[in-house]
């Protein structure tokens, strides 16, 4: 699946109430009207490129998207806080007893399987746990095992929710991809569903730990996009499983370790085709001296952004 550059509208009514007419606008808050030496068009301040936008492209895309369907995939959960609060219950129960009876399923291979041997567009999202040594250090081995499955189970239950899947497991960490919608509708989906997983930890997850008189953790999270390839790893007379494999995977992380304590930070490649609502919080992350991953294409160092959206605002 290719990608391309995001344009944002916004639907206003120019007529009255009684007789409606929608037309569609740049978004204002992302766009500003220019008529210089490049030509008459819109300039997008929230990019940091400062792309210009000519009025011929405006009115070409909108003549050639005219009479085409609306697709809007939500997400699953219209208040994620909410659905949180429902699964406190449940959260402390399996902190307290465990989990039981549980039936093995992975619906990610079977939907991988489908992409075998492809490359495909992908946006991955990394969360990992800050705080988690510590907190295995003071409990046994029995607790530290229910905290991970019920963490996990709560994890994949709200990624889910916002059509993603968990691509693996590894402890603590969790990397999760988002295969429905277009590729631009999956950078929506992932940055909701990145907020989403950060307030699970601090109030789903915090207060079943408090409870219980353990240590608080916090979490980390990365999201990035592009291209990788599916393919299947490890051996059939062994253990065999459907994987994406590709630089995609790899940044994702890299950027999730660049996020401090319940920070939320994103790729270059996946700030690109956020939603105005997104990119309006999104601050240039301070690069380390020796950050190695490069821009393919102008070998400029990979640029990282914090998603700041402080956390009782989410």
């Amino acid at each position: 699946m290719k990608h391309g550059l995001r344009i944002d509208f916004r639907f206003v009514n120019v007529g009255t109430e009684a007789d409606p007419d929608i037309v569609s606008i740049l978004d204002p808050d992302r766009y500003r009207y220019v008529n210089d030496g490049r030509g008459e068009g819109y300039e997008d301040i929230l990019d940091d490129r400062r792309l210009f936008i000519t009025m011929a492209a405006i009115k070409d895309l909108l003549l050639r998207s005219a009479g085409m369907p609306l697709s809007n995939i939500a997400p699953a959960v219209g208040d994620s806080k909410a659905y949180i609060r429902t699964r406190c219950e449940a959260i402390a129960e399996g902190l307290r007893d465990g989990i039981s009876n549980l039936t093995f399923r992975n619906i990610t291979n079977d939907e991988l399987a489908d992409l075998a041997g492809r490359r495909e567009y992908f946006v991955i999202a990394s969360i990992d746990l800050v705080g988690s040594t510590q907190l295995s250090e003071s409990v046994d081995a029995e607790l530290w095992a229910r905290i991970i499955q019920v963490y996990s189970r709560e994890v994949a239950r709200l990624c889910a929710l916002f059509h993603g899947r968990p691509l693996s497991f590894m402890g603590d960490g969790v990397l999760v991809y988002f295969p429905v919608g277009s590729a631009i509708r999956r950078h929506d989906l992932a940055s909701d569903c990145a907020l989403s997983l950060r307030d699970l930890v601090l109030l789903g997850i915090n207060p079943a730990l408090e409870k219980l008189g353990l240590p608080q953790i916090g979490c980390r999270i990365g999201v990035d996009s592009g291209e990788a390839y599916v393919a299947t790893i490890g051996d059939s007379g062994t253990t065999n499983q459907m994987n994406i494999i590709g630089h995609t995977v790899d940044i994702a992380t890299k950027v999730e370790k660049m996020a401090g304590r319940n920070e939320i930070c994103i790729g270059e490649a996946a700030v690109r085709q956020l939603h105005t609502m997104w990119l309006k919080h999104v601050v240039r992350v301070s690069l380390p001296a020796d950050w190695p991953h490069r821009d393919k294409t102008t070998r400029a160092p990979y640029a990282v952004y914090k998603l700041d959206i402080p956390v009782d605002a989410t």
